[in-house]
């Protein structure tokens, strides 16, 4: 389990975005951009701003369970875009 590192309380993780090139991680920037509303917003504070789900449900007004599913959904989307990229 050496990949693993404990995180201290206020400490934040790097965004899972953070590991990509910058190349990639322009190319899916633009991907995700084109997205629709809901979908690139929970894409965009959950995998590039590292937030969870919980805060992202109370600043959009909804239960953090759509927004896992707003979530599952846009990663479907961007499975398919990037299918072939």
């Amino acid at each position: 389990m050496s990949h693993l590192r404990l995180v201290r309380k206020g400490d934040r993780e790097p965004a899972p975005v953070d590991a990509l090139t910058p190349d990639r991680k322009n190319h899916l920037r633009s991907v995700v951009h084109k997205l629709p509303a809901d979908e690139r917003r929970v894409t965009l504070a959950h995998f590039f701003e590292n937030r969870d789900l919980a805060s992202i449900a109370d600043e959009m007004g909804v239960s953090e369970a759509e927004v896992r599913e707003v979530r599952e959904r846009a990663l479907r989307l961007l499975k398919r875009a990037t299918a072939f990229s």
